[in-house]
């Protein structure tokens, strides 16, 4: 008995609609449930016709395929007829009989079924899976995806590779990628995003850091070439590996010094290439900076070069004392992050206000929100030479950053030893923090309303009780009445709102309206008087320090708001150019002294992209860092970095090495690029003789020399200087032309950036001894479509004379 029919679902059947034991087991055969059986049975549904299609009808075996009943006749194997064949026997189909129930067809089914699936598994063996080797050993098995193992990367349907980027950032022509003497070079930003490019950009413009990671004390024989290497190809270099299977000596020291040669690479090209650019695609790659970082690359850079640069030549402490700030706290707890070596600053601001730098590093350094920062001290324990800071605003609806960044800041007041002096500025920011929450509570209460079933939703109050008021003054009516009218419908009937209470209450509610509303203003007024105070307190150094005077100075070196533009603090170089710009307001611009701040865009939202490097004044740069973009990359350096009196400018050989050997490929690429480039046409006067093209060299250096159909030289051979005395041939001169020339001839010389044109008219007939020289060009055939008829005549016709010319010997006389 199946489980549908079973004898309890029958007796809660009959119980439940008091059925007989017959009728409650024909309505569970049919609907499978007690439920459905259930309400069938109370609806009196007609089950009859389902119950005819399950139950098994014999007729269908005696019947053809007409459904003609002729007994057995189409069951009778075609075999056992008189049409079989003599050399055939005949067919055993005949001694099988045919099934007389279902339950019987099921069974031999089943038989014939399992019958196939063990002739199966006798002849073929075993599938299995798994991937095989070259050598025929089993690599891997595969499973399923749920496994401890499981590895995305080789689980994949199509495995990707990690250092596989989505996007690519397309190059520049060669031309535009070639450096102008005085400018930054800089690296290309990533498809990514992320800041570590403009770090090791501004970074290489700091005298220190610039050293630091070239880390002088620690090079490479050679640091390999490639031709791709500026756009993302990496360089290998030699391992020492085992003999046996082939695997590195020693993984630790390789991975450490792929990462650190990948760095000093971009620091040699940053310092002295011809490029303007190259890719920062190949250092993300490297095994040490794959692994164990988070969203932020600039602080992974970092962590894992003072760990590179501890492990192969012990500066750990240098690097740290570079790069990382330590922070102390008076808590017994200690402090969670001891080292920051990017301070992340959230910028949280509403509609046209905005923050200082100084106060956010107040909530960060100090802990000016929490309740024991009343009690507990927090400082500086040691601060470093550079402070690399991340900021980004975290209300989605602001379009830029609302960030007032200084040009200088001094850390005195965050050190250990000034906590005495910089206490009660602290105890006073927490206290007017405090109050600015109450507030920032009662407005809540205010303009929010809890809803009565929705715990997570809030309502605003102030909508609710402005609906209500309409209700009662009528004006929601009125409202809904004009609307059906614009609508072309017609109201009839009372509107129902002349209850005289209606109108009292009415009045109430616009004087509580009223009053929240002169309640709100007086709690904004008493909250832009706390975060002024806020911001005097937070940019105004403690009194006693003051006097003392301030020492850790720090020098914004370089800012990045999107992640393709770039500002950078350089040197400034005498430009004989620049004479006429006076230097009276170089204070007035935030810049410092002897220095040049530089814009540098990499603009390539097009499918041309452009380089763009400006010189820009420094409030510029304070003005992009707050409203140019949503983030922004802050870069500061103390004193003692940006002294470059300290430092040793000058490459080691290696990397200067490196350097000539990628200008190499750099030069076989214009080289390619100018071959490559179609001749450029110009326009030219109607009135002229023949139209006018560039003059360019062939393929071929042997024809430099020759007479062919582009230039065609007459007279004697010994009129000019040989080939050898004017020097070699290029795309700027044409080869052909005398030393002087004659007072019957007229040279036009025409200048262009890239070719210089020469147009000889044939001499006057009457002047004895002048020789007949001419330049005969092919015109281009947008310029003849451009002539008059006419005009196109007398070019078709002076063309055909030349290439008679040319097929007599050569030049004409």
């Amino acid at each position: 008995m199946s489980a549908e029919t079973s004898e309890e679902n029958i007796e809660n059947l009959m119980s439940f609609t008091g059925c007989s034991r017959e009728t409650a087991s024909r309505y569970l055969k049919v609907k499978k449930d007690v439920e459905r059986a259930m309400n069938a049975i109370l609806d009196n549904e007609d089950i009859s016709k389902e119950e005819s299609e399950s139950q098994w009808d014999e007729s269908a075996w005696s019947a053809d395929r007409d459904n003609a009943n002729t007994g057995d006749r189409n069951l009778r194997p075609l075999g056992t007829g008189t049409s079989t064949a003599p050399t055939r026997v005949p067919s055993p189909a005949g001694n099988l009989r045919a099934p007389t129930n279902k339950d019987q067809e099921d069974a031999e089914f089943a038989q014939a079924l399992a019958a196939s699936q063990q002739d199966l598994s006798t002849a073929f063996p075993q599938q299995e899976s798994g991937v095989v080797g070259a050598d025929g050993t089993s690599r891997q098995t595969f499973g399923p995806a749920t496994r401890d193992q499981y590895d995305k990367s080789s689980w994949a349907m199509v495995p990707v590779s990690q250092n596989a980027s989505s996007e690519i950032v397309p190059d520049v022509e060669p031309e535009q990628r070639k450096n102008m003497d005085g400018e930054p070079r800089f690296l290309k930003h990533l498809p990514s995003g992320d800041y570590l490019p403009n770090f090791l950009t501004i970074g290489h413009s700091i005298p220190a850091v610039k050293e630091a990671l070239l880390l002088k004390d620690y090079t490479m024989a050679q640091y390999g070439t490639d031709a791709e290497w500026w756009r993302g190809n990496p360089i290998a270099l030699p391992k020492i590996v085992h003999t046996a299977g082939g695997e590195p000596a020693d993984p630790e020291i390789d991975k450490y010094d792929g990462f650190i040669a990948e760095t000093q690479r971009l620091m040699a090209v940053l310092d002295a290439s011809q490029r303007s650019y190259a890719s920062a695609i190949v250092l993300t790659q490297t095994e040490l900076l794959q692994v164990g970082y988070d969203s932020n690359l600039v602080e992974a850079f970092i962590k894992r070069f003072i760990q590179a640069a501890g492990a192969r030549c012990g500066k750990e402490f240098e690097m740290r004392s570079l790069f990382s700030t330590e922070i102390g706290t008076t808590s017994p707890e200690g402090m969670q992050t001891p080292y920051l070596e990017v301070f992340d600053l959230p910028v949280t601001t509403t509609g046209e206000d905005k923050l200082g730098l100084m106060e956010i590093l107040d909530g960060l350094l100090w802990d000016t929100t929490s309740e024991n920062a009343a009690v507990n001290d927090n400082f500086i324990c040691q601060g470093s030479d550079i402070l690399v800071m991340c900021a980004k605003q975290t209300n989605s609806a602001a379009e830029k950053l609302q960030l007032d960044v200084p040009p200088t800041l001094f850390i005195d007041k965050y050190l250990e030893g000034n906590i005495q002096f910089s206490k009660p500025a602290r105890l006073e920011i927490l206290e007017q923090r405090q109050r600015l929450a109450k507030i920032s509570e009662i407005e809540k209460r205010l303009t929010k309303w809890q809803h009565p079933q929705k715990s997570t939703e809030e309502l605003d109050a102030k909508a609710m009780l402005l609906h209500t008021l309409g209700h009662f003054s009528g004006k929601n009516m009125v409202d809904a009445t004009n609307a059906d009218r614009e609508n072309g419908i017609l109201v009839n009937g009372s509107s129902g709102f002349e209850q005289p209470h209606y109108a009292e209450l009415a009045s109430k509610l616009e004087a509580i309206v009223s009053s929240v509303d002169k309640k709100l203003e007086r709690l904004a007024e008493q909250k832009e008087a706390i975060q002024k105070n806020i911001s005097k307190v937070s940019n105004s150094p403690p009194p006693q320090l003051a006097e003392k005077g301030l020492k850790e100075r720090y020098t914004l070196m370089g800012v990045a708001t999107k992640p393709s533009i770039t500002y950078v603090l350089q040197p400034e170089e005498e430009d004989e150019d620049d004479d006429h710009m006076s230097t009276d307001n170089d204070d007035d611009d935030g810049t410092p002294d002897g220095m040049q701040w530089w814009r540098i865009e990499y603009a390539a939202n097009s499918s041309h992209p452009q380089i763009l490097k400006t010189k820009v004044p420094g409030y510029t740069v304070l003005h992009a860092a707050e409203a140019e973009h949503t983030s922004a990359l802050l870069v500061y350096a103390s004193d003692r970095a940006v002294d470059d009196s300290n430092f040793e400018a000058t490459l080691p050989p290696a990397l200067q090495q490196f350097v000539k050997e990628d200008d190499a490929h750099f030069a076989t690429e214009l080289q390619d690029a100018t071959v490559s480039r179609p001749p450029p046409a110009y326009d030219y006067p109607y009135d002229s003789e023949v139209p006018r093209q560039s003059i360019e060299p062939g393929a071929n250096a042997s024809r430099r020399a020759s007479i062919d159909s582009t230039c065609a030289q007459g007279g004697s051979p010994d009129v000019g200087p040989s080939y050898h005395e004017r020097g070699s041939f290029d795309q700027h001169h044409a080869f052909g032309l005398p030393p002087e020339v004659g007072a019957g001839q007229h040279a036009e010389h025409r200048e262009d950036p890239e070719v210089t044109e020469i147009h000889l008219s044939p001499p006057q007939e009457d002047e004895p001894g002048a020789q007949h020289q001419e330049m005969v060009e092919t015109p281009h055939a947008p310029f003849l479509a451009g002539l008059p008829q006419q005009r196109k005549g007398e070019v078709d016709a002076k063309m055909e004379d030349v290439r008679d010319d040319e097929g007599d010997g050569g030049a004409r006389q």
